[in-house]
Order: structure tokens, then C-alpha cells, then sequence
């Protein structure tokens, strides 16, 4: 439900956070003000990068096997009933950092919903038969994205930038890995795993006193499964293997090509970049809107308006506690020419950025858009809930919509100039493709 309020208006909302002893659990509440619908969510700082080889696709297979049945809710049935009659839902994403949990629940719901995810999270029942269920969902999913060109790009495009270490690897794992789990891995896992940085956020238009107490009372104790026995390649395992200085490692232009006959080539152009708390990447930030923010920006105009060689490009950016990225992609018709064509267009853009080429309007447009953008997450639950747990793990504290905004005013074309020239060179970049034929690229 969007709230119509005063865009100008004081952005401070009432937020609360702090740490549950007991339960080693951080949370994090923010009442919007406005509105019904109110997000809760868990939010585990264990993704694929956290994986042994042997074990790759766990934390994946592990979000599928939460809200498949508890005691007190036997079926993902009973679950989802309830949260349906609450007028919610519940899902949950895997990233390369992260694994979240979260519901949407009418906030007079907001204790059931609670109860739920609690419920899950501390007490879901792992049956051997609901497992080779979500296997099967799980190598499914794997085998239609080996299918997809677009995937595969995006797949070699990140081997590229994060070559040699955890973060090269897909989230969703390969299927003999997925097929060697069982449920007790799974446990040692959740044991392993879930013990610290474990964040509960909720958003909405709630007391935030009240739900503190709700998060109290529910999160009051550290997760644990009984095991039957206990895996040492993976309580061995347990510290994330960190990457700082990736970005000033690759010293040599990479490019990998996916031979594919399907009409549209899809193409990437990536480069390595700046962690979580860079100040810098507020810098990358307007870049990427300058470049594909909306149909007017700058590589829309020549790539689609002027040569009519792409109906969308996208530029976006990845940021990790340790490490980031920043790429492009489109696709274009399945010719060499066609894709030589939309490489050279697009370096052509980095490099006027890199030489002070900007246009000044789009420059303050962008950043006005920007901080309206940042604006409007105060009528998102789902957005603020996601924003301050991240914050909580990367940051330390929470980054107020106040200070995002201050962020972006900050930015000068000089500081986009500097980005520009420290990201965009020859020897960091990194093109994936896919097409029928390979390119002659230096």
C-alpha cells in the first residue's frame, strides 16, 4: 500500500536495534508511518561463498528445506494457510553472502507471522522424503539455467572477475554435489553457520517497542539441530575465506566465450570494484544510472536509439563485505559484427566518462533521481528490511535514508572521473559472450 505523504518531509523514521545475548541474534525495527503490510525477515550472513567444493549449493538446497513443515505446522501447507488468511506470504533467496527468510503478513498478523518464521527457523523438520523432493526442484533449476544463454553469460562473467576464489563459483551449486546431501550435512550446516551475524529485521507500520518484545520472545535462543554425527569438513571450514584487494589483482584482459546458435548473442563486460563501505561506490552508483538509468541515459541513446542494435542494456553493481563489481549486459542480434559493434559502443561510453566527457544535466538529473529513489524506499517494508540488516553486517550500525542521501549529494563529477579511471582500464576488464561465433577481441 503507497502512502501519500510530503516527499520533503523529515525522513527520520523510528528505528530500533540491538542484540539478544542469549540467542546471539541482532535485530533491527523500523515503523514507516503508513501502510499495512509489514515484512519480517531472518537474515543469515551464509551464502555459496561459504561452500567447500564438495559441498556447493548447500545454503541453496537449504533455503528450499526451511517452511517445508514443523511440528506445530506439520505441511508447507498448514504455513502457508495461515500466512495466506493473514494476507501475506513467505520466500526466500540464496545470494553469494547471504541467505534470507522472510514473510509478509498484515500487521495485525504480525505476531502469527512471527510464530511462523520462528517456528521454522529453529524447529523445521528436515524429512528425508521433503529432501529429494527440493533435489529434484533444486537440479531442475540448475539444468534450466545451463539451458538459458543469458545465465551462462552472467555465469562466465563473474569466473572472469572473481577468477581463483569462492566468489567465481554459481549459487545454486552443481547437481553430484546436490545429490551427495543429506540431511544430517544439512544440520552440521545449520550448526556451523547460523551461530553469529544472524539478523531479524522487520518493516512496517508497527510499535517498535511492542516488536521487540515480539523478536525477545521468539529469537530468545541459539539455533541448533541434533546430528547424529558430526562433519568435520565442515565445522572445519567455518571462517569465510576474504578477498580485500581483488581489485587491484587481475592484470590482464579476460574474456571467455559460450558458443551458443540461438538468435540473440547476450554479452557481458564486468569489472572487479569497490567492498560494501567504500565511499566510492556511491561514486559507481551514479555512473550506473548515468549510463543506463532510464531510456534517455547515455548508452540507451547510441545502443538503442541511435543504432537500434539492443532493445535493453543494464548496468549494475554488486557489493560484498570484502569485495564488489560493476558490469553491463544486453544482447544483440547473433552476429560477430552486431556484438563487436555493442562492445565498442559501450568501452567508448566508459572511456568518455574516464575523460570528463559528462554532461552536466544528466550528471544533476541523475543524482536528483537518485536521492528521489532513496526517497521512496520509506514506503517499501520489504526494501527497508532488507537495507538495515545488510547494514547491520557490513556496517556495524544502521545507515539512515538521511545519510544515503547525503551520500549521493556528495558525489562530484570529479570523484565519478576518479572511479572511472581507477575501474575502467584495459587490464581489469573482463568480457563474457555467447553467440555462434568467436570474436577477434584485444
Amino acid at each position: 500500500m503507497y502512502c501519500y505523504m510530503d516527499m520533503d518531509m523529515d525522513m527520520d523514521m523510528d528505528i530500533k536495534h540491538g542484540f539478544i545475548n542469549k540467542s546471539n541474534i541482532k535485530y533491527v525495527v523500523t515503523n514507516t508511518k503508513c501502510g499495512d503490510e509489514v515484512v519480517a525477515l531472518i537474515r543469515v550472513n551464509v551464502g555459496s561463498r561459504d561452500e567447500a567444493d564438495e559441498l556447493k549449493g548447500m545454503s541453496h538446497l537449504l533455503e528450499h528445506m526451511f517452511f517445508r513443515g514443523t511440528e506445530k505446522y506439520p505441511t508447507q501447507s498448514d504455513l502457508t494457510s495461515v500466512l495466506y488468511r493473514c494476507g501475506g506470504g513467505f520466500n526466500a533467496y540464496t545470494s553469494l553472502d547471504t541467505t534470507v527468510f522472510h514473510i509478509t503478513v498484515s500487521k495485525k498478523c504480525i505476531e502469527e507471522g512471527l510464530d511462523i518464521l520462528a517456528d521454522s527457523f529453529y524447529n523445521s523438520l528436515f524429512r528425508e522424503e521433503d529432501l529429494e523432493k527440493e533435489k529434484k526442484i533444486v537440479i531442475n533449476e540448475i539444468n534450466d539455467y545451463l539451458s538459458d544463454p543469458s545465465t551462462l553469460m552472467y555465469y562466465g562473467l563473474s569466473e572472469l572477475m572473481y577468477k581463483g576464489t569462492r566468489l567465481e563459483k554459481d549459487i545454486a551449486g552443481l547437481s553430484r554435489t546436490i545429490r551427495s546431501i543429506d540431511i544430517d550435512m544439512m544440520k552440521n550446516f545449520i550448526n556451523t553457520y547460523y551461530q553469529k551475524d544472524v539478523v531479524v529485521s522487520i518493516s512496517g507500520n508497527v510499535d517498535c517497542q511492542k516488536m521487540v518484545l515480539l523478536i525477545k520472545k521468539f529469537f530468545k535462543k541459539k539455533i541448533h539441530y541434533d546430528v547424529k554425527k558430526v562433519n568435520k569438513l565442515i565445522t572445519n571450514d567455518k571462517k569465510r575465506e576474504l578477498y580485500p584487494q581483488l581489485l587491484m589483482k587481475q592484470k590482464i584482459f579476460q574474456t571467455k566465450f559460450v558458443k551458443k546458435s540461438e538468435e540473440q548473442s547476450f554479452l557481458g563486460i564486468g569489472f572487479t570494484s569497490y567492498d560494501h563501505n567504500d565511499p566510492k561506490k556511491h561514486s559507481l552508483m551514479i555512473i550506473t544510472e548515468m549510463l543506463t538509468g532510464y531510456l534517455g541515459s547515455e548508452l540507451y541513446k547510441v545502443l538503442r536509439g541511435e543504432k537500434g542494435l539492443v532493445y535493453g542494456v543494464q548496468a549494475g553493481m554488486d557489493t560484498f563485505i570484502d569485495t564488489g563489481d560493476f558490469s553491463i549486459t544486453c544482447s544483440t542480434e547473433n552476429d560477430s559484427d552486431k556484438v563487436n559493434q555493442c562492445i565498442v559502443i559501450i568501452l567508448n561510453e566508459l572511456k568518455k566518462i574516464k575523460m570528463g566527457e559528462i554532461n552536466e544535466k544528466l550528471f544533476a538529473d541523475t543524482k536528483k533521481n537518485s536521492i528521489i529513489t532513496i526517497k521512496d524506499m520509506k514506503y517499501s517494508p520489504e526494501s527497508l528490511a532488507i537495507k538495515y540488516a545488510d547494514d547491520l553486517i557490513y556496517s556495524k550500525k544502521v545507515i539512515s535514508l538521511d545519510e544515503l542521501q547525503q551520500n549521493i549529494k556528495s558525489v562530484t563529477i570529479e570523484s565519478v572521473i576518479n572511479v572511472a579511471n581507477e575501474l575502467f582500464t584495459p587490464e581489469k576488464l573482463c568480457i563474457c559472450y555467447t553467440g555462434s561465433n568467436i570474436l577477434h577481441l584485444r
